[in-house]
Order: structure tokens, then C-alpha cells, then sequence
């Protein structure tokens, strides 16, 4: 068995099904990290300290854009991770690289602290 979604994928709760911690009645969100397996149901999270919800209690409602090389994009962290303060930056990707544990490079833009580039999870990043 294979996920039905996908990280980024935009999903709305729907009646039916398991529901789960984080599900609300017509709620729209986007996918941040899935957890199960190949042999288990999936659950769907949108933040890593939201309760999750259950893939049958999900509907499609828009496929995530694949990120590619000069996409501007927002960065989205929770917040007990420990690059939270980057949350709600914006910038543009200067690099994608598959093979790495964070494989988004990102140009942030910023006034106060200046112009960084830093390496990000695909999770942690949302195309604007």
C-alpha cells in the first residue's frame, strides 16, 4: 500500500473515515509529513504539534507543485524546531539536491539580518 497524498499536496477533511487529532470538518491544509509504511494506513500531518489525520478521512484538493531552481518560495517551520526563526521568510531556491537530509537550498532576503543561504527540508519549504 502506498500513500494516497503527497508532502505538499493540498487536502480537505471530509466526513467518514477515522478522522484523527488534527481533523476538522471542511479544514483545508497542506501536507508538512506523512507517517506509516508499506504494511500500515497513513495519517497525514500538517505541523509537527497539530494532531494528525487519517488518510481516509481526507479529499485531493490540490496536487503540490514540484520545487524547482528559482522558485520563490516561504519558509514554514514549526515551532519547537531549532531553525524556527527563519519561519515566514521568504526567498528563492538557488539549489535542489535529492541526495541530502535537506536538499532545498534557499536565498533568503532579509533587512534586519541580511542576505543568507541556508539549506532546508523539502517540508519546511512552500512555493509562493
Amino acid at each position: 500500500m502506498t500513500s494516497k497524498f503527497k508532502v505538499g499536496d493540498k487536502v480537505r477533511c471530509i466526513e467518514g473515515g477515522r478522522g484523527g487529532a488534527g481533523w476538522e470538518m471542511n479544514l483545508i491544509f497542506t501536507i508538512k509529513s506523512i507517517t506509516g509504511s508499506d504494511n500500515t494506513d497513513y495519517i497525514y500531518w500538517r505541523a509537527n504539534d497539530i494532531g494528525g489525520v487519517w488518510e481516509d478521512s481526507l479529499k485531493l484538493e490540490e496536487t503540490a507543485n514540484e520545487l524547482k531552481v528559482g522558485d520563490k518560495v516561504k519558509i514554514s517551520i514549526p515551532r519547537n524546531e531549532k531553525d524556527w526563526k527563519y519561519n515566514g521568510m521568504d526567498g528563492k531556491i538557488v539549489a535542489i539536491e535529492h541526495d541530502r537530509d535537506m536538499p532545498v537550498k534557499v536565498e533568503l532576503k532579509n533587512d534586519v539580518i541580511g542576505d543568507i543561504i541556508l539549506w532546508f527540508k523539502i517540508n519546511e519549504v512552500e512555493k509562493i
